[in-house]
Order: C-alpha cells, then structure tokens, then sequence
C-alpha cells in the first residue's frame, strides 16, 4: 500500500502586512478661496481640480497597498494548498 505524508501538522504562517505611508494619510488642504473677480475664479476652480486629483492619487495608493496586502496573502495561502 502507498502512504504519503504531507505537512499537516505545520500551521499557515502569514504574512506581516505591508505598511501604508503616513504622507497618504495627510489631509488634502483646499487653497485659499481669493476670488475677487469673476476672471480669478477659473483659476481658483483648476486649482481645486488640482488638489481633488492629489487626493485621488493617495486613496488610488492606499488601494494598491491593500491590494498587494490581499493578493500576498491570497497568494500564500494558495500556495501553502499546493505543498
């Protein structure tokens, strides 16, 4: 008869998880509402749409870190599966 052993009695380790930067967790600061003129506000407005898309990059960042903190363990624990 054939017997195969395995490694039951090892428990999954996981992995320590990735940490997120702390300059992702700063606040973004709107700029200074200095509109005066209805010719300053377009200005005023692109610098709004500026630091909306500084805020997007950092919450797109923090995704990617807890992407690639899911897909690791994810990752591991499938491939502990195959061993």
């Amino acid at each position: 008869m054939l017997s195969l052993s395995g490694c039951a009695n090892e428990s999954p380790r996981s992995t320590p998880p990735l940490p997120v930067p702390k300059m992702l967790f700063r606040p973004c600061l709107a700029p200074d509402y200095q509109v005066r003129y209805y010719g300053d506000y377009p200005g005023y407005v692109a610098e709004l749409l500026a630091v909306i898309e500084q805020c997007n990059n950092k919450i797109s960042a923090i995704e990617k870190v807890e992407g690639f903190r899911g897909a690791s363990n994810k990752y591991y624990f499938f491939s502990n599966k195959l061993k």
